[in-house]
């Protein structure tokens, strides 16, 4: 992964931040199957039957972070999308 440092400023040299190019932002919970089983878990239950709150079930249930309980439903809708 390349790293790039950007101004972000208008004035030239007050401030830089080190922006990662190419690879992974650190957005992937790939390291993590359980988020991928949560994804899952959803996928199969009817819309409606969804534990509510979703987030707080997920993290108990599969022993996720909020972040990555907010992947697992983002999945579940992938997973949903390509089942049509």
């Amino acid at each position: 992964m390349k790293i790039v440092a950007i101004d972000v400023s208008a004035e030239p040299g007050s401030a830089t931040a080190e922006v990662p190019i190419g690879g992974t932002t650190g957005c992937d919970h790939g390291d993590n199957p359980n988020v991928l089983e949560a994804a899952r878990y959803l996928a199969s239950l009817p819309r409606l039957r969804h534990p509510r709150p979703i987030i707080p079930h997920l993290k108990e249930k599969f022993g996720l972070t909020a972040k990555e309980a907010c992947e697992a439903l983002a999945q579940c809708s992938l997973i949903l999308a390509r089942a049509h």
